[in-house]
């Protein structure tokens, strides 16, 4: 579907109802009338629309343990964002006991915290989970209580009425953003639900295999048919820029640690489907790692694939990682962060931002990674 197509379709259909409206008997006009209601509704479910600045400012993290300070809700609203994007692992659960009242509780407390909750209030919450919110180190598509944990994932981010949720399995979705007539198409991808394991090291703690090693399998997965599908058509609508979010990392691939890489065939798979997609102004946002960083993937029609890989808001290394990617650009960052996406119609640039968690806007004078890319063909 065409970006145009997005911005006349509801408005178009209510317009032609209502004329249809003033000719019809008084119990079509009711039932034509539940119609039009419901296609409005379902219309708009799907769309923000924001005020007409020429800036739009997206802020997104992750990595947030609800038992440590949350002060830095304060700090990240001092930017100003339009909207934040949790990237997973957004509360840590108490280990041991049972799994699904640890989660509860880990949410109660985070829904208590004043400065989340000044925060939440201000500033609209787009949020995907990582391993630690679904439920399980590590976890995949063989944890048995994943659908609970998807409920209280629901519940605590008002999305149990959500029409495409509640009959979906996992929490994959879209999100459009409409900014002075223009399309920013958000896409949640679902990295846990459907996550085949993956393959133990034989040389645990060894510099690129710490946890895991490559994985040809052909019958394992990250996203899981359905989910394949889904991404595949959402690839294929015309939009002015387009973030996906995967919450562990996709780019980066020289470490041991959960990544895209650990299955090759699932990581060209979606290679591919980028290459065969309207490539402009697409940028992956990842975060999982207790690190922040920079990467770039270069595709075979010579489109740079940016990764801005933010983690973690309040839960950094105990030690500092001086790890180094093939695919890194500059150093990763050690210090709580969170990140800054800029979009500028005007200027026609993208900025992507690492900034410090732990300090207000008046007290930065320059982002850990800053970056400046062209807005192109919008």
């Amino acid at each position: 579907m065409k970006k145009k197509d997005y911005l006349k379709t509801t408005s178009s259909l209510i317009f032609i109802y209502m004329i249809e409206f003033m000719y019809i008997k008084n119990i079509y006009k009711i039932i034509l009338l539940t119609f039009i209601f419901f296609n409005w509704k379902l219309s708009l479910a799907n769309e923000e629309f924001y005020n007409n600045n020429s800036e739009l400012v997206i802020a997104f993290g992750s990595c947030n343990d609800q038992s440590r300070s949350q002060l830095f809700w304060k700090n990240i609203n001092s930017f100003n964002p339009d909207i934040f994007i949790m990237l997973g692992d957004n509360i840590y659960p108490e280990l041991g006991g049972n799994i699904i009242d640890n989660l509860s509780k880990a949410y109660d407390d985070l829904a208590k915290n004043k400065f989340y909750k000044d925060f939440s209030n201000s500033v609209p919450i787009l949020a995907i989970w990582d391993d630690h919110d679904y439920g399980v180190n590590d976890g995949g598509a063989d944890f048995l209580e994943k659908d609970k944990s998807k409920k209280l994932f629901l519940n605590f981010f008002n999305l149990s009425n959500h029409k495409v949720l509640k009959n979906r399995k996992g929490l994959y979705r879209e999100k459009l953003l409409i900014h002075n007539n223009k399309i920013i198409q958000i896409i949640m991808l679902d990295t846990r639900y459907f996550k085949s394991p993956f393959k133990i090291t034989d040389e645990r703690g060894k510099i690129g295999k710490e946890r895991y090693v490559t994985d040809y399998d052909k019958s394992k997965t990250i996203l899981g048919f359905e989910q394949w599908e889904w991404l595949e058509q959402k690839l294929s609508i015309d939009v002015d820029v387009r973030l996906i979010i995967t919450s562990i990392q996709l780019i980066a691939s020289d470490h041991g640690w959960e990544k895209w890489g650990n299955f090759p065939l699932e990581l060209n798979k979606f290679y591919s489907y980028i290459e065969n997609s309207n490539l402009s102004n697409t940028i992956i946002l990842s975060g999982d790692r207790h690190i922040g960083g920079l990467y770039e993937q270069i595709l075979v029609n010579k489109y740079k694939l940016i990764e801005l890989t933010s983690s973690s808001l309040n839960k950094p290394l105990p030690f500092k990682s001086l790890e180094k990617d093939s695919k890194q650009l500059g150093s990763v960052i050690n210090e709580s962060n969170f990140g800054i996406i800029k979009i500028n119609w005007e200027k026609e640039d993208i900025i992507l931002e690492l900034r410090s968690s732990q300090k207000h806007f008046l007290a930065q004078k320059k982002p850990f990674i800053f970056k400046k890319l062209k807005l192109y063909n919008y």
